[in-house]
């Protein structure tokens, strides 16, 4: 990783899985790091939520990783990219918010031949 910022302001957990390839600028963490309050009963509606990283995962620069993100085994996480939510494994999924752009995909860091 160079240059991200996992942080938790609130009590959560962020798991990183096994052999992950995360660049530079990425951001997580398990809060909004500031309360959302419900004007009729005074009670804060955003609480914060665990964030997972399945084995095998590779996020490019600059992505933004939101509370109660799961993401699955075998994703690519493209730049810049939103992630918000529960995805798949096998996923190459990019953009804001975050969508699946295609599925049963993996990836290596060898830089393998075409044919």
């Amino acid at each position: 990783m160079m240059g991200g910022k996992i942080s938790l302001h609130e009590a959560g957990t962020i798991r990183v899985g096994r052999d992950c390839m995360l660049s530079g600028n990425i951001h997580i963490d398990v809060s909004d790091m500031h309360s959302i309050i419900d004007i009729s009963t005074g009670k804060r509606i955003n609480p914060p939520a665990d964030v997972e990283i399945g084995d095998h995962v590779w996020i490019a620069r600059s992505v933004q990783i939101l509370k109660g993100s799961r993401i699955g085994e075998n994703c690519m996480v493209g730049a810049a990219a939103l992630v918000k939510g529960d995805f798949p494994e096998g996923s190459l999924l990019a953009g804001v918010p975050a969508r699946v752009l295609r599925s049963g995909i993996t990836w290596d860091r060898r830089r393998l031949p075409l044919d």
